[in-house]
């Protein structure tokens, strides 16, 4: 067992809607109080989701609750874990001289910070001044990327220099799997995500692909199962849709509800992200889809999950990307109960690459290695304005008392 530097932990992503960070967070710390007995303290509202599904679970945890106007002082005994969009957050909330494991899992969520806090922009401070300010927290070894995507996505938005000596990929748990019969007369395709606006367009395209199949092939019903919902689900709702083309809305499903369903209903999923791993963990055949904040193009091309490069679980559309496979051909391959093998291979990745046999050592590795204290963030310009931070604290202190 490898020794540890550490003797606690403390995450910081409170949360009331469930996502793949969420889940993350919550198997992270279990993990680390199984195998290694470390102290677990998490940061969340009083209602959030994680705690609940501690309180669940009945998990011993130190419960501190985030408020949005209170401060946490954490000793220096403690790692802080944190996605790196709460880069500000941090600066804002916390006081003491622990040590910062900053983990990048959406690659845009840093800048959508940036934006939200109104810093690093054209009347402030350019993003390359961010760019400088990442490769000093590179170089202390307190930023790691889940993949080559969210290292390159935001080196391309931040022209920092630095690269972390290793990736730390997402996992997640192994889910039961049973084989589904195959309907010569129906494909049942399967989509786990959120209908939010950077998942929304890889959706439609999937609708619009089934569509031109289905006018091409009427005797041919697709059933499209789509498990997860928000925002951006009236984009769904107003595509018209010819007869042998149905979506059925599960809704969100968790833990045995969503194994038994894709289990019952699912012959090939899309997904993205720790979705994508889930499925697979399942032995189900999943494609691997991109992500666009607008339309992707009609005669797009996919990939398998299997074929992924460096941990990469979603890559941004572009035309040069290499995919090969068609959606006729993946409709061939049901029909022809092909699918069951391309399952075992996704299947294999997952279990390889994102189980968390392969990758507790490396998230360890990342903890132990990481010398980046909260002392250090003095040097960054990753705050936010007094006046815009004095009106968060004013207006969440009141509400609170409302």
């Amino acid at each position: 067992m490898q020794n540890l530097n550490f003797k606690s932990v403390t995450f910081f992503y409170p949360s009331r809607i469930i996502g793949g960070a969420e889940f993350l967070f919550f198997r992270l710390a279990i993990y680390l109080i199984t195998k290694y007995q470390v102290k677990v303290s998490y940061i969340d509202y009083f209602d959030g989701v994680v705690i609940k599904m501690f309180e669940k679970e009945n998990i011993d945890v130190d419960f501190l609750e985030y408020k949005g106007f209170n401060k946490f002082k954490l000793n220096t005994e403690t790692i802080l874990i944190t996605p790196l969009s709460s880069v500000f957050d941090v600066k804002m909330y916390f006081k003491g001289n622990f040590r910062i494991f900053f983990w990048s899992i959406h690659p845009s969520g840093l800048f959508n910070s940036i934006k939200s806090n109104h810093t690093y922009n054209s009347s402030n401070l350019p993003l390359t001044k961010a760019g400088t300010d990442l490769d000093f927290l590179i170089d202390k070894q307190g930023v790691y990327f889940m993949d080559e995507t969210n290292l390159i996505y935001q080196k391309d938005i931040f022209n920092f220099k630095n690269t972390p000596n290793f990736f730390v990929p997402i996992f997640c748990g192994k889910r039961k799997d049973e084989r589904k019969p195959v309907n010569q007369h129906e494909i049942h395709l399967g989509w786990v995500g959120r209908l939010s606006s950077d998942k929304i367009f890889s959706l439609v395209n999937i609708v619009d692909h089934s569509i031109t199949f289905a006018v091409d092939n009427p005797i041919q019903h697709i059933i499209i199962h789509v498990i997860g919902d928000g925002t951006e689900r009236a984009r769904l709702e107003q595509i018209e849709l010819p007869q042998n083309v149905k979506i059925v809305f599960a809704g969100t499903l968790l833990e045995d509800k969503l194994t038994d369903y894709v289990n019952a209903n699912f012959d090939l999923a899309f997904a993205m992200g720790t979705s994508a791993l889930e499925i697979a963990s399942m032995k189900k055949p999943v494609i691997l889809v991109d992500f666009l904040y607008s339309s992707l193009p009609k005669d797009n091309r996919f990939r398998w999950l299997y074929e992924a490069k460096n941990y990469n679980v979603v890559d941004k559309f572009d035309e040069i990307l290499i995919r090969n496979v068609s959606f006729y051909e993946l409709i061939k391959l049901v029909r022809n109960k092909q699918h069951y093998t391309e399952g075992q291979k996704c299947y294999n990745y997952y279990e390889h690459n994102h189980s968390i046999n392969a990758v507790g050592n490396i998230i360890t590795e990342g903890l132990s290695k990481s010398n980046l204290f909260f002392s250090d963030l003095k040097n960054v310009d990753f705050k936010v304005p007094l006046i815009i931070e004095s009106l968060r604290f004013a207006k969440r202190y009141l509400k609170s008392y409302l």
